[in-house]
């Protein structure tokens, strides 16, 4: 038997005649278990099915719009809602005319930046509340450039270029976009225990980011291990050497090895829990991190 944890944000979950809403608890045997999905944004028909295949206690087979966190006493299934379905008109919101492009930003329910003349170009965009076209003739080629607010604040950036047919140069979306003649600088507040902003300058072919953390507070030194683990996540390793005490400092490249890739930290039972919440089927790692005078002294792997 297998516990499984259906968790549905903003949706009515139908199962085996019982109905409730944004979490399901139930256990299964193996074989096909099949869940009903209804957005509350749908109110005449069923909108989606979620299906998950098990044998022998393993999930072999989900649906597209579900994924999983496989733990060692039960299954995390989180679901995302299918889209809204779209019956808009199209409708032009901005357009500039270039020597080599008309470059148009329409909306027919979902946003999209088309580019027409010698080469053909089309893509969708987030929605933006505030929105602009500009169009720059360069050295290494023309360019045209969308730039505008998303409806939750942030700032929202493409730039194309055109050689030989349209290229996506960047697509950036931060909280703070500057553009400037040495490059394009983003700005983001991360919402992790230091609230670290994280800045980073594109020019040229060369990326660089910057980390500070804004947060007031002082964390006690059980907390030393997540601070780590959230300094690695962000790719600020000289901010997670600080946390290693000097008899593992040399071994920082072997620590990263063994966390390899993850987006997800979380207390599981007496252990640390990381895995990559972009994988269909998660399988998560536990680590015990052993912390002496508030200085990592070692990283155990335990899966």
């Amino acid at each position: 038997m297998t516990n499984i944890r259906i968790i549905a944000p903003s949706c009515t979950i139908i199962y085996a005649g019982c109905v409730c809403t944004d979490l399901l608890c139930t256990t299964v045997s193996d074989g096909t278990l099949r869940v009903g999905i209804l957005p509350s944004y749908e109110v005449s028909q069923m909108a989606g099915e979620v299906k998950i295949v098990i044998n022998d206690g393993c999930i072999e087979h989900i649906s597209e719009v579900a994924r999983a966190v496989v733990y060692l006493d039960h299954v995390d299934v989180y679901v995302t809602p299918p889209p809204l379905t779209h019956t808009h008109s199209a409708r032009t919101l901005t357009q500039i005319n270039t020597p080599r492009a008309l470059a148009t930003l329409y909306d027919d329910g979902i946003q999209h930046l088309m580019l027409e003349g010698n080469s053909f170009f089309v893509m969708d965009v987030p929605t933006l509340a505030t929105y602009r076209l500009t169009h720059h003739s360069l050295s290494c080629g023309e360019n045209i450039t969308l730039r505008g607010t998303l409806i939750d604040g942030d700032e929202y950036l493409v730039t194309l270029i055109y050689r030989d047919k349209w290229h996506i140069l960047h697509e950036l979306r931060a909280s703070r976009i500057r553009v400037t003649r040495e490059g394009i600088e983003t700005v983001d507040i991360v919402e992790d225990m230091l609230l670290h902003e994280v800045k980073t300058v594109y020019h040229a072919d060369q990326v660089k980011r910057y980390f500070r953390s804004t947060s007031p507070h002082r964390y006690v030194e059980s907390m030393t291990g997540y601070l780590f683990l959230e300094a690695v996540m962000l790719g600020a390793d000289e901010e997670a050497r600080v946390y290693l005490s000097t008899s593992v400092d040399n071994m920082y490249t072997d620590i990263l090895s063994l966390l390899g890739e993850y987006d997800t930290i979380e207390s599981y039972q007496d252990k640390i829990a990381l895995y990559d919440s972009r994988q269909t089927i998660a399988y998560p790692r536990l680590y015990d991190i052993d912390i002496v005078s508030g200085r990592i002294t070692n990283v155990t792997c335990h899966r």
